[in-house]
């Protein structure tokens, strides 16, 4: 009992320790900004399931909310820490949207996006949305498959990024739909996947299995001639004998 009570404090001191870094790192970059608007981190943090509230530039250059999708009837949304897909198809249906996504593509920028660090928070974490594409007059070709790439440490929002990879590129003409589709993915802290582990069992587990193919072969390959030149004649020798 006593050793598990040292561990439950010791858990606690961490986790409290960790907290109190995090605000004054924060507290430190506010304190020295430049200009009379500081941003703010009050308020309480995310619990894991709240939506993240989430703001993109539109065709004027304000920000605003994220497109509306077709699919629930409400902006295009994320919800904290937790692993999900996103499926939203939104219209492009005003000739100011064409050319501002059109001049995205043009130039390869990414659609600037952010997220409330926490939510009543006046400071955000930059989310940049990249789109993959080419654009002309009357229509423009877009990578519609999208990964959403989020860290979050000790309830609180500290990074992300969403990006295209190659899927089937769309064929939006003006007036029409785009259907921005792709996995959900949050990570703890500074982690990221270990890609080098999964790739080493599967080249484990091949070596193996090509170890094991070449042992039978070989091994087929000895019996075979094994019987051929040894065994072989010496039964056919024993059989002459026993005539």
């Amino acid at each position: 009992p006593a050793r598990a009570a040292f561990h439950n404090s010791s858990h606690r001191y961490r986790f409290m320790l960790k907290w109190a870094s995090l605000v004054f790192a924060v507290a430190y970059l506010l304190a020295h900004a430049h200009g009379h608007n500081a941003p703010t981190v009050t308020g309480p943090p995310y619990n894991r399931g709240d939506p993240l509230i989430l703001q993109c530039k539109n065709a004027t250059g304000s920000w605003a909310d994220p497109p509306t999708c077709l699919q629930t009837g409400s902006p295009l949304s994320i919800v904290f820490q937790e692993d999900s897909v996103v499926m939203c198809t939104f219209k492009v249906d005003t000739d100011e949207l064409w050319r501002y996504i059109q001049g995205l593509l043009a130039a390869d920028s990414p659609w600037p996006c952010r997220i409330r660090f926490t939510p009543e928070a006046t400071l955000w974490v930059p989310m940049p949305l990249t789109l993959w594409g080419a654009g002309e007059d009357s229509h423009f070709h877009i990578n519609p498959h999208v990964n959403f790439v989020l860290h979050a440490t000790n309830e609180v929002v500290t990074g992300a990024a969403a990006y295209s990879v190659l899927d089937q590129f769309q064929f939006v003409p003006r007036g029409s739909f785009i259907t921005l589709h792709g996995p959900v993915r949050w990570f703890k802290e500074h982690a990221l996947p270990n890609t080098q582990t999964s790739i080493s069992s599967a080249t484990a587990a091949l070596y193996v299995l090509l170890t094991a193919i070449s042992t039978a072969l070989i091994a087929t390959a000895a019996f075979a001639a094994l019987y051929r030149f040894i065994l072989k004649p010496r039964l056919a020798a024993a059989f002459l004998k026993m005539d």
